[in-house]
Parts: structure tokens; sequence; C-alpha cells
């Protein structure tokens, strides 16, 4: 390390480069950088500068000034005559110096702040402050009390899906706010990007937590993020993550949940400016912001530069210029101007640049219509002086976050100490910030396909498909019920809500176990059944939502269950719809008993079921065999069949179930019977025996007035009713609509 260099306290105190986080190319590639400073000043010079033995303090005198750009080979020097830049008035808004987090309830000025590095405003002129090393967010309201708005100052992982305060964050970085009040945090080295909403409760919405670079047009909860480190949102409900150590900008569709890669190739270089964004290359990202024309500026800080990438994807340099760190160029074009490892960016109303230029320390901006940069606050040298007068005579210590509030005031994340300056009238106010994307009117959600509808073994996955009108994304929680009948008591009965978490219900059926996000790991487990969290998933698109469960069964869940699914949106609920059957050995081993029906699942208007029955000693010692289509077992509103084997009839129970007001039929010719369910005829039907088994095949058509998904309970009687088995769900049944 060339510790002459200005780069030295940048290692030193653990900013955003901190070889933690580097590869060994790229702390090679930022060495580079910072020695080339070291020699620079050897030669008098400091990042391009002749050094200044006095800084001009009048403000609006012409200063003759010696810029110079270097390369490997060659310095060159322009000799410049600048305007410097009209002088606001700094000041101290929030922090105390003191690397603590402390000081809730009273003033800002008194509190002490830990590194902070992102800033937000709402337009009721809250200011958010990420307390980065306190692992917290801070807010000030407008009359300088600071309270905590999410982090319980704890380093960890926890707490999505219930209040932010208690909840646990690592290394908070940006944050961003839309106009519903919802705050978007880069919780970055959960490499996770949280939401907290207005009432205060956080989940993920980005980023599984595990290290890589994957999940590109899929839901961003299922993809993976390298230590994400600053956000922005776009007035079209888009939110853009600094995804810096894979050297790109994720982009979240708000509307839908899914994630793209916006600007960046995954390649650590300087490169693509004139082509689209995708295709370029960028370097340690540190910082994204938006205007109010649908352009996204990047601080491409590895780079020492400002990226732009338009509406059209296609990304240019707008300052700095992509090769050099260092100081220089105040008064001249930005795209000429050296940029010291840029961690900061905000555009204000007039779609003029800020640029946290923290290696120089020092805040500049580019000018909307002239493309001239100048120093707006800071100077030579890190401090934190200067409160009380003219932001250039200011210093500051690594600032990182900006923001701009409805009056023009611009501030500043004065990261290295620990505080929160001010500028007033610095700036154009910007736009208020985006309203969340509003939610497509809901329909009432369907599963739509549940496979596989019949399964027999002690484990299975089961895939899921539930359609919503308006979007799956409205989709807010799926249940799956596993058990004997609609019963949450000992059960295998899970709940997946729409923030990629899929619960397990307790023994008792009345609260949930502790929850596992659908990233391919982790396992639940009740009594009944385990859900293993590899070959689970969650997958949306356009309006369906696909459910993937693998799970396991226990003995305890042993026999045969009915599987039933629900699904509803904030507002509209599916219901419970009876999905298909699962028989869980050992199984009764007692006869008689109703064996099984062929095909066991399916959907069609008309189809010939099989059903089979046994009884240890002869098929001829059966006498009444039945079965039932219904949602539930429930003989009312049913297509419930029963066949007596003495009188070879076949009996339709009526829509109220009653069995004495049964309409029978002998099983030949062309007889038939109907129900507003169903109508057997007895042309394609038939009976078959063997020693020990009944099968009987019945032609049925299923009325429209029945559709929707049904199971198929089967059970049998012996001769004078000596004998009658229990009810067995054996088959699942979709019955279409038309």
């Amino acid at each position: 390390m060339c510790r002459g260099s200005p780069h030295h306290k940048l290692y030193r105190d653990a900013a955003p480069f901190n070889v933690r986080y580097l590869n060994a190319a790229a702390t090679r590639a930022l060495s580079r950088f910072r020695c080339a400073g070291a020699q620079r000043d050897g030669m008098n010079m400091r990042m391009g500068n002749i050094r200044r033995t006095e800084k001009s303090k009048i403000t609006g005198i012409r200063v003759p000034r010696l810029v110079c750009s270097f390369s490997a080979a060659s310095a060159v020097c322009l000799l410049l005559i600048a305007w410097p830049a009209q002088a606001q008035t700094i000041s101290l808004f929030a922090g105390n110096g003191n690397t603590t987090s402390s000081g809730d309830g009273g003033s800002a000025t008194a509190a002490a702040i830990n590194e902070p590095s992102g800033l937000a405003i709402d337009p009721a002129g809250d200011v958010y402050i990420s307390d980065t090393n306190g692992w917290r967010v801070r807010r000030v309201n407008p009359a300088g009390i600071i309270s905590t708005v999410a982090g319980n100052g704890t380093y960890g992982a926890t707490g999505d899906g219930g209040q932010a305060i208690n909840a646990s964050f690592s290394d908070v970085f940006g944050i961003a706010l839309d106009g519903a009040g919802n705050l978007y945090v880069a919780d970055a080295s959960n490499r996770r990007v949280r939401k907290v909403t207005a009432a205060g409760i956080v989940t993920t919405i980005a980023g599984t937590g595990v290290q890589g670079n994957t999940g590109d047009g899929g839901l961003a909860t299922n993809a993976t993020l390298n230590r994400p480190i600053a956000v922005a949102l776009d007035a079209a409900g888009n939110l853009y993550i600094c995804d810096s150590s894979n050297h790109n900008v994720r982009r979240v569709n708000l509307t839908t949940g899914l994630i793209t890669t916006y600007a960046g190739n995954g390649v650590p270089a300087f490169a693509g400016d004139g082509g689209l964004a995708t295709a370029a290359s960028l370097m340690f990202p540190l910082a994204v912001a938006t205007d109010k024309s649908g352009n996204l500026y990047v601080a491409d800080a590895g780079n020492n530069c400002i990226r732009r990438v338009s509406s059209a994807g296609v990304i240019a340099t707008v300052a700095g210029n992509g090769n050099l760190s260092g100081f220089a160029g105040d008064g001249a074009a930005a795209t000429a101007a050296l940029i010291n490892l840029p961690s900061g960016v905000a555009v204000d109303g007039a779609g003029s640049l800020f640029i946290a230029d923290s290696g120089n320390n020092r805040l500049r901006k580019v000018d909307a219509t002239s493309g001239i940069i100048s120093t707006m606050a800071g100077g030579d040298g890190n401090g934190s002086s200067g409160d009380g007068g003219p932001a250039t005579n200011s210093l500051l210590d690594y600032p990182w976050g900006i923001a701009i509030d409805s009056t023009g005031a611009l501030y500043i994340a004065d990261r290295m100490n620990n505080r929160i300056r001010k500028i007033s009238g610095a700036a154009v106010p910007p736009p208020p910030p985006p309203l969340p994307p509003a939610p497509a009117p809901s329909s009432t959600p369907t599963v739509t396909s549940f496979t596989p509808a019949a399964a027999t073994g002690t484990a299975q996955t089961y895939s899921l498909q539930i359609g919503e009108a308006s979007g799956w994304q409205d989709i807010d929680v799926v249940n799956v019920l596993i058990n004997r009948s609609l019963d949450g008591r000992q059960a295998c009965y899970l709940a997946y809500s729409q923030t990629n978490m899929l619960y397990l219900v307790n023994d008792n059926g009345d609260g949930l176990l502790p929850g596992m996000p659908l990233n391919g790991s982790g396992t639940l487990a009740n009594s009944q059944c385990v859900v293993t969290g590899a070959g689970s998933s969650a997958v949306g698109s356009g309006n369906t939502l696909t459910l993937t469960l693998n799970i396991s069964f226990t003995s305890a869940l042993a026999g045969d269950r009915v599987v039933y699914a629900a699904a509803r949106t904030l507002t509209l609920n599916s219901g419970w719809q009876t999905m298909g059957v699962l028989s869980v050995p050992p199984w009764p081993s007692n006869f008689p008993n109703g064996i099984g029906t062929t095909p066991s699942s399916g959907s069609a208007a008309s189809a010939t079921f099989a059903f089979t029955f046994g009884d240890a000693n002869t098929a001829a010692n059966q006498q009444t065999a039945w079965a039932l289509f219904n949602t539930a077992l429930d003989g009312r509103s049913a297509c419930y069949i029963a066949y007596y084997r003495p009188g070879n009839q076949v009996l339709l129970y009526p829509d109220n179930g009653d069995p004495s007001k049964a309409a029978s039929m002998v099983l030949a010719g062309a007889n038939t019977l109907s129900n507003s369910q169903c109508t057997i005829s007895a042309q394609g039907s038939s009976v078959a025996a063997n020693v020990s088994q009944l099968t009987v095949n019945l032609n049925i058509t299923f009325k429209p007035a029945f559709a929707g998904p049904k199971a198929v309970w089967m059970a049998v009687q012996t001769m004078g009713g000596a004998q009658t088995s229990q009810w067995r769900p054996l088959g699942a049944w979709v019955v279409p609509s038309n």
C-alpha cells in the first residue's frame, strides 16, 4: 500500500473497497490507482492539481488553475480560468461524530450515528439515514428528533414478516422511499434488498442471502446477489439495485417481482460506452439515481466516473474519464474531469447531477445545461470543519449518500465524520418520490392444476399452479392441507406467503412454526410431515404462480388422505378445493375394503371408471359397493353411486343424498340414471369378479354444473351387512365446466 496516497484512508477506515470484499485482481487494480496518485504527489501534484498554498475564499473571482490529466506515458496540463460555484451555507443536520448508534428520542445533532452512508427523504420532510455500522435505519422528523425505523442494532438477517424495528440487518447501505412510504433497504452483507412498509413490516424482496449472480428472468426473491449496496426507484415502478461485487445493476419490476440485469456484463472493467448497457463493463458500482426522463445514473466507483443509461438502454459516461482517479477539471466539461471513487449520486429537478467524490472528500456538481463540473463542498484533505460558513470552505471525510428535499436543500452522508451535513438552497427540488405500482383489480384466485392428483408412498413432490387474472404477484397466500378431512389438527398443513416464505402449521393446527425461504435449502417439520427446501420452489409468470413442494410423510400420517388447497389475494379467497388423494403406508389390511379406481385421476366430462373392491374371503361375499364423487365426504349434491351385487343393480342417490329415494336400474341394455351431478349409462358398464375382488365398471357423464376438482371415495359392505368398510379416498377427478 502507498501510504502517501489519498487512498490510504479509504483502506484504513474500511470503506467500501475494504479488502474483505475484494478479490486479488480487484485489489491490485485499486492499488494501481492508489500508487499512481502517490507518485504524482512526488511531482508536487495531488491527483492532477498543482498544490495550492492558499485556497481561494472569494466567491466570484476568477482563479487561474493548472489542471493535469495523466496516463502511463505522459501528463497533459491545461490552464483554465474557472468560475467557482456560488457558495451556499453548510450546517450540521445529524450526528455528534461518535462511532456508536444512540440518541433516539432526542435531537438528531446530539445523536450518535455510525458511518452513515444512505439517505432518503419523504414528502413530509422526514430524512431517513442508513446507520451503516449501527445496523439500523434512522429517521429525523421535521422537528429534528431522531428515531429508529428499522433494525434492532444487532448484526444478522432475522425478522422478515414482523416489525422492522425488531429485525436484524447487516451493513445497511443505500435506501430509497416511494410515495406510499415504503422504504427499500440495501442489506449489503446479507445479500438482500428488504422492504419496510409504511406500517413497519419488513420483508425480503430481492436476494436469497446466498452470494451469487443468478436468477435473471425469475422472481427477485429467488435470485442471488453479491453485496447489493445501493437502490433507486423510477416512476415506472422499477427498483434498481447496485449489485456492486457482481459489477452490474439489477432491476426488479415491482409489479411482477421479476429481476433482470439492467447494466453491466459482470466483467470488472471500463468498456461499452455508446452501446447497450447490458453489454458494457462496470467496476464496483456504488450508487444509482434516476431522473424524471427515465435515465439511470451509476456511480461507477472502480472506474472513477459516472455513467448514464438512457431510457433506451444505451450507456455513456457523463463525468470522469473512466481511466484515471484523482482530482481535476473544475470549471470545465465533466467528462474531462478526474473523480476519485465516487460513492453517491443524485439528480435534482433541473437535471443537474450531484456527485459524492468520496476519495477527494468533496461534493461536486455537474450543471444540467452546460455540463460543467464544480466543487460545492469539501476541499483538500479530510476533516469536519466549516459548519455555519460557505460549503466550499468546509471539509468532509469520505462523503457518501446524497439526497435533496422539496426545498432544494441538499443532504450529505459525511460518512467517516459520522454526521449528516446540510446545504440549503443548493439544488432545484426534485419530483416527489414515485408511487408504487397500483395493483390491478383482484379476481378470485383459482388452483388450476395439482399433480400428482393421486399418489402413494412416504414421499412426494407436488406441483400446483394457481391462476390470478390480475397477475400472479397479487396472490398473497397459498395453503395446502393433507389429512383425512378438512381439519388442520394433526395434519400436514402448509402456508406459502408472497414474501417467498413457506410455513408449516403446528400439530394443534393453531399456529405457524418458524418458516423458511424457498431458496433451495432448509427444512420444516411437524409430527406428520417434513418439507425440504431442496426441490421446493415458487415461480411466477404472467397470471400463474407455480408452487413445488418436496414433502416426506411420517407414520403418523399413515393411511388414506385427501389433499386440499386454497389461495387468496389481499381481498379475495378461493376457498378450499379438493385437489387430490394420498395413501401413506402402512395401508389398511382388514377386509372388505375399497382397493382403487382406474383411472385414479384425470379430467373429462365422461369416462368409464373401474372401481375395485376386495374381500378376504370371496368376491361373492360382497353385497353392496359404493363410489362417491364430491369435494368432501358428503352424499348431498354429489355423484353418489351404489352397486348391489345380488340384483346386478346400480343405484344413484338423489341430490339430497337420501338413500331411501335412490333410483335404480339393472346393469344391462340402454338404461340410464341421472341426478343434477351425473348420468350413469348401463351401456358401456359391466361387472367382473375373481376369487377375492369385485370390479364394477361404470360409464359416467358429469354435468357442467358439477365442474371442479373432486375426490373419489369408495366403501363396501359384505352380505347381510355383516361388515362395512371405512370410506377411503382413492381417486381425484376434475370435472370440466363445458
